[in-house]
């Protein structure tokens, strides 16, 4: 015996024809999701899935450039630490400015043109 249409009887649940005991256990539901959008997901799974693995080849050639790069910095930096420079550098005349205002101008004029060109994007 159900009284409404998202409940159903214990006894309904256990399969019993008897209403002695009656109580209300709630069903699940699955949520509605978008055909279109299921069907993007499964094409990424299946796409995922299929996908082969890099070759062993390229994981040893990655770990062996990257190994002649440390040992390549460590070698430079162990032989250069007590190298003293023959002439010191020449300093450049102070500068009033240092850019920062600059930057910062350009920046947010590069950071408007970009967000309006999305913006006029999305709205088509």
């Amino acid at each position: 015996m159900s009284c409404s249409r998202n409940h159903a009887t214990a006894s309904e649940v256990a399969g019993l024809s008897s209403g002695v005991g009656v109580a209300f256990v709630s069903r699940v539901h699955t949520p509605v999701v978008d055909p279109e959008t299921e069907a993007k997901a499964r094409a990424i799974e299946r796409g995922a899935r299929q996908r082969k693995p890099l070759p062993r080849g390229v994981w040893i050639a990655a770990i062996v450039v990257s190994i002649a790069c440390v040992v390549g910095l460590a070698i430079a930096w162990f032989e250069d630490r007590d190298t003293v420079a023959l002439k010191p550098l020449d300093r450049p005349a102070p500068v009033i400015s240092s850019g920062l205002w600059i930057g910062l101008l350009l920046g947010l004029g590069l950071g408007i043109a970009i967000g309006s060109l999305l913006a006029a994007r999305a709205k088509k």
